[in-house]
C-alpha cells in the first residue's frame, strides 16, 4: 500500500486559521493534527526535526497545521532576543542580530520535519489581516506605546509587514515543493463563498467533498474594544463586563467604520503591498497554466 500524502496547512496567522483548523479536524478524511512549535526554527542549536504523526490504518491523509509557520523566523543567535522583543517598539535591530527572516529555509524545513507532500497556504486582505493581527497583539503593548505605528515598529510587528509580502513566502514553496503541490486559497472566499473554498479545499488534499458549517472561531476584539485599549491602557484591568459595556457606547458615538485604520494607514497599507499583490497574481496565473500544461 502506498503511504497516504502529508499535507502542511502553514497559516496565514489571523486569515480564518483556527475557524479552519476546526472545520479540518472534523473531516473524516483527514487525519489532523495541531502542531505545536516553537516561533522559529531554531538554527544555532541544530534542533532535530520531528516527524510528522501517523494515522494508524494509514487510509487517511495525514493533514498537519500550524499557523505560526508562516511567520517563517529561524534563530540564528540568542532566541531569548525574540521573546525580549516581541512586543516592544523600537527592538528589530537588536532581534534581527540574533533572527532572520527566512522562507526558504522554513519551507526546506517544513518539507524535511514533517515529511511534507503539499502545502496549503491562506493569504488574507492586508488591510484586514494586519487590522485584525493589530487588534489581538494590543494588549501585549506598552501602556503608552498602543497606535498602529507602534504595533508597526515591535518585532513581530516587522514581521508581519514583511510576510505581508505574501509573494516572497508564497514564491520559495513553489520553489521547494512545486507550484502543482502548493495551494493558495484567500480567507475572503472561506468567509464570502465556502463552498468553493471547500471544494479547492477537498480536490487540492485529496479527500471527498464536505462542506464548511456556517460560524466562526476566535474572532477577537471589535473595533470598540481596541479603540478603547489603544486610547485608555487602564480598560485591561477592568471587568470583561465592564469592558463590553464601554464597547457598546463608543459604538454609538463613533463613526460605522468597516476599519479602525485612518485613511491615511489604509492607503498606505495599499501602496506597500501593491507590487507584491500583483507579483502574487503572476505567480498564481503561472502555475494555474502550469497546471493546465501538465
Amino acid at each position: 500500500m502506498n503511504s497516504p500524502r502529508t499535507v502542511v496547512h502553514i497559516g496565514y496567522p489571523k486569515a480564518g486559521s483556527t475557524f479552519l483548523q476546526d472545520y479540518m479536524a472534523s473531516h473524516p478524511g483527514l487525519d489532523s493534527s495541531l502542531e505545536s512549535m516553537d516561533e522559529m526554527v531554531d538554527e544555532a542549536a541544530g534542533k532535530p526535526d520531528r516527524a510528522p504523526s501517523r494515522d494508524a490504518t494509514g487510509e487517511r491523509v495525514r493533514l498537519i497545521t500550524n499557523e505560526k509557520i508562516a511567520e517563517s523566523l529561524v534563530a540564528t543567535g540568542d532566541p531569548t532576543a525574540w521573546h525580549r522583543n516581541k512586543f516592544i517598539p523600537g527592538t528589530w535591530d537588536d532581534t534581527a542580530r540574533h533572527t532572520r527572516i527566512d522562507p526558504l529555509e522554513t519551507a526546506r524545513r517544513v518539507r524535511r520535519g514533517y515529511g511534507a507532500d503539499l502545502v496549503l497556504i491562506v493569504i488574507r486582505d492586508q488591510t484586514a489581516w494586519l487590522q485584525s493581527a493589530y487588534k489581538y497583539y494590543l494588549p501585549n503593548l506598552p501602556a503608552q506605546r498602543r497606535t498602529f505605528a507602534d504595533f508597526c515598529a515591535t518585532s513581530i510587528g516587522c514581521v508581519y509587514l514583511e510576510i505581508g509580502h505574501y509573494d516572497r513566502v508564497i514564491e520559495p514553496y513553489f520553489s521547494e515543493f512545486g507550484a502543482n503541490n502548493v495551494k493558495v486559497l484567500r480567507a475572503e472566499m472561506l468567509r464570502n463563498s465556502p463552498d468553493l473554498f471547500a471544494s479547492a479545499f477537498c480536490e487540492f488534499v485529496g479527500v471527498p467533498y464536505r462542506p464548511i458549517p456556517q460560524g466562526s472561531a476566535n474572532v477577537g476584539a471589535t473595533n470598540e474594544a481596541a479603540i478603547l485599549r489603544a486610547r485608555f491602557p487602564i480598560v485591561d484591568r477592568l471587568p470583561p463586563g465592564v469592558r463590553k459595556f464601554g464597547s457598546a457606547v463608543l459604538s454609538r458615538v463613533t463613526s460605522a467604520r468597516g476599519s479602525i485604520f485612518s485613511n491615511a494607514e489604509i492607503e498606505g497599507i495599499r501602496v506597500r503591498y501593491a507590487d507584491s499583490n500583483r507579483r502574487v497574481e503572476r505567480l498564481l496565473q503561472e502555475a494555474h497554466k502550469a497546471a493546465g500544461r501538465g
